[in-house]
């Protein structure tokens, strides 16, 4: 333990050499200034690294988080030789450690005199050109194996002759890529030809595969298990964490440690991961997955006799899982209140954050139900069949890979029927269900209910990450960092809902003095947001006044495409006289572009829905002014968030504050961190939903955000730069 410490205090001492002022990094970075926060920081990690202790750490925007924790990673992975894992949310931050932080780090531990630090950002199979995958399907292509049809998949359409092409210019390239990975060619692969040459785990030969050697994936492998530090993203870190748990290699190679980053996404990530779906569509696709071979491994084990067997189960597993979407039908349709209830019409949410206007084609089912047996019958028959042919193939060690994968998807089929009926562990899972017409064409002897009944999703998805990483953070330390994780300094929302029991705690409050620069403004006059035409009236003329007085540089954080689309119909005319310049973000747009116009033109104003409240950084007067125009409770509508409401009722808590208010207050101070990103910027925050003010609630949320000045609208120009000065400087 003594020399434990003595290890922990040398790497304190390097923390110490790197941040003072005459240190190491007043020599790496341009303009380096001390901060207090950032050095806090790094040294409170560092220890829980080397202590093996959870962290919980809210740093604002500023502090420079992601900078101390790689510095504290760094010597923790190079002192014990192991590796740690960093998770983030973002490719933007993924972007910034990879080609900003880490190569400072890097400089500044081997001005130290450690030895050189290695670091890796991990992808997922999918980013990856297989080798043994590209080789058969230009074949195939070459043959004229692969029919001439026309393949659709998110309105992307290829010929035939169309994906040779492209193929072809792959083959011309291949070589010359270092990594094989999807971005790292010189042209856009259509994604109906990049899902037939992707890696892919479920038809992977690996050391059976004619390309082992050569293969991207496992070179990427083999540098990832040599790295002190790897780079990956949460949906990689869980995809990981759900191989392993069924006893699989898992994609990432062991880790000491690990750090997420932007972690107030990872209960969210890790629901929507883990989540899982049954529709007759899903089920068909396992079965033309079958019939068509599409994976290598399939070629031998499923001859032209077993193909007969597989069709004949086919066809009594589609028959059986249409009997119970029928019953789901009806029982869509009848909404009686007793087995479900329209979304809607949701009582559980707080008052004010009900609306209506719900397509009515989701239930949230809130009991058991009694639904036709026979799919159970069946699947466990074909279950059985699989299960035969996997013990005949069990000298081959990619065949029974593959067939074992092939049973874990059609037993999670009956898993997920199974606990839906049952209404299985309600507290911890979300169950409901979900219409869409079909998206393929339907046999035209199908009456109207069997056409329903394939549009039919059952879903079923954990409420709480609790349950699965309370264990993995039993055996892994885990530090989690954000902007935003604490209500009023208290990590207790966070930690429940991530299943942490013992851990310690940080918080770096802004280093940026809000009280002297920034202002905020809250609306008196508001009509409440309930009453959806006033509001939309408000909305209108409150921007004309605040964009009159601001000339653009504005920000205006909305919660839904509605209330976009109606406010840019109205003010579209309004603009162009005013000459700014609106940009409106769409569903799909690319928001990185969006963002450099908007910094480009200091004219612009920028509306802006859900991605936009976090992750964007523009410093300086480009953007003076942030607009909130709704507080950001979450969609009523959406049935994660009636499922958790549901289950916190049942067990007798207060879901509004509970849930949808920790989750609200997170979300706005994120938006409210758009405003100052360096020690000089100024700017206003409009907050135009009144419930701020009349809401006890509202109370609670102010609470939380940075301690800034309040005022009136009248005050805006103290606080936003003049327009001559802001053009004179573009010039």
């Amino acid at each position: 333990m003594q020399a434990h410490r003595e290890e922990l205090e040398t790497a304190l001492h390097a923390v110490d050499e790197l941040f003072k002022a005459d240190g190491v990094l007043s020599g790496l970075v341009p303009d380096y200034e001390v901060r207090e926060e950032q050095w806090a920081l790094t040294r409170a990690v560092l220890e829980a690294l080397f202590e093996g202790r959870h962290l919980l750490a809210e740093a604002a925007t500023g502090t420079g988080k992601s900078f101390a924790y790689l510095i504290a990673a760094a010597l923790y992975a190079l002192k014990f030789e192991e590796t740690v894992l960093i998770s983030t949310h973002t490719l933007h931050l993924q972007t910034q450690l990879l080609k900003k932080d880490l190569p400072i780090v890097h400089a500044a531990i081997r001005a130290l005199g450690y030895d050189e630090l290695t670091y890796e950002l991990a992808k997922g199979r999918s980013n990856y050109i297989c080798r043994r995958r590209f080789a058969a399907y230009r074949d195939a292509l070459r043959e004229g194996k692969v029919d001439g049809r026309e393949k659709r998949y998110a309105g992307d359409a290829l010929s035939f002759h169309q994906s040779l092409d492209v193929i072809e210019k792959i083959a011309g390239t291949l070589d010359e890529t270092r990594e094989g990975l999807r971005d790292e060619f010189p042209f856009a692969i259509p994604y109906t030809v990049w899902q037939e040459i992707a890696g892919d785990v479920d038809d992977c030969l690996y050391q059976a595969s004619p390309f082992y050697d050569r293969c991207f994936i496992q070179h990427a492998r083999r540098r990832w298990s040599k790295a002190h530090l790897i780079v990956a993203n949460h949906a990689l870190v869980f995809a990981d964490l759900a191989l392993k748990k069924a006893h699989d290699s898992g994609v990432l190679p062991g880790y000491a440690r690990v750090i997420f980053d932007e972690g107030h996404h990872v209960q969210d990530v890790f629901s929507r991961y883990f989540a899982r779906t049954v529709s007759i569509s899903e089920v068909d696709g396992l079965f033309r997955m079958i019939e068509g071979k599409k994976q290598a491994w399939m070629e031998e084990v499923f001859t032209p006799e077993r193909l007969q067997d597989v069709r004949l189960h086919a066809e009594r597993v589609r028959s059986s899982l249409l009997e119970v979407m029928m019953f789901l039908d009806s029982v869509l349709v009848e909404r009686d209140g007793r087995l479900g209830r329209r979304l809607d019409t949701v009582e559980t949410m707080s008052p004010e954050e009900t609306t209506s206007g719900a397509s009515g084609r989701t239930l949230l089912l809130q009991s058991s139900l009694t639904a036709p047996s026979g799919y159970r019958e069946t699947l466990k028959d074909w279950l059985g069949y699989l299960q035969g042919v996997y013990e005949l193939e069990s000298g081959d060690e990619a065949k029974q890979r593959g067939l074992a994968r092939l049973l874990e998807s059609f037993h999670g089929v009956l898993l997920t029927l199974d606990a839906t009926f049952a209404h299985a562990d309600a507290d911890h899972y979300g169950y409901w269900l979900e219409y869409a017409p079909p998206a393929e064409a339907t046999p035209i002897e199908l009456g109207m209910k069997d056409v329903r009944a394939m549009g039919i999703t059952i879903h079923a998805e954990p409420l709480s990450a609790a349950s699965i990483l309370g264990s993995v953070f039993r055996e892994t330390p885990a530090v989690i960092l954000s902007a935003t994780l604490s209500m009023g300094q208290s990590f207790d929302f966070v930690a429940a809902s991530l299943g942490l029991e013992h851990y310690q705690t940080f918080f770096a409050s802004s280093p940026f003095n809000y009280e002297e620069n920034a202002l905020f403004v809250i609306s008196e006059t508001a009509p409440d947001p309930r009453e959806e035409g006033a509001f939309i009236d408000f909305l209108e003329n409150g921007l004309k006044r605040i964009l009159t007085l601001t000339e653009g540089r504005t920000l205006v954080l909305f919660t839904n495409y509605k209330h976009i689309r109606e406010l840019s119909k109205r003010l579209a005319s309004w603009f162009v006289e005013k000459g700014l310049t609106l940009l409106e973000q769409h569903s799909g747009d690319n928001r990185d572009a969006l963002i450099r116009q908007f910094q480009s033109n200091p004219n612009s104003v920028l509306f802006g829905n859900d991605s936009f409240w976090e992750g964007i950084d523009v410093p300086g007067a480009a953007l003076s002014c942030v607009v909130v125009t709704k507080l950001p409770f979450a969609n009523p509508q959406d049935p994660r968030v009636q499922a958790r409401f549901y289950a916190l009722k049942r067990q007798g808590r207060d879901a509004f504050m509970e849930w949808s208010l920790p989750e609200a207050t997170l979300k706005l101070k994120q938006g409210v961190g758009r405003l100052l990103r360096s020690k000089q910027d100024r700017g206003v925050v409009v907050f135009m939903d009144p419930r701020l003010r009349t809401k006890r609630y509202g109370k609670r949320m102010l609470q939380a955000l940075p301690p800034a000045r309040i005022g009136t609208l009248k005050e805006i120009p103290r606080y936003v730069p003049s327009l001559l000065n802001i053009n004179a400087s573009h010039r």
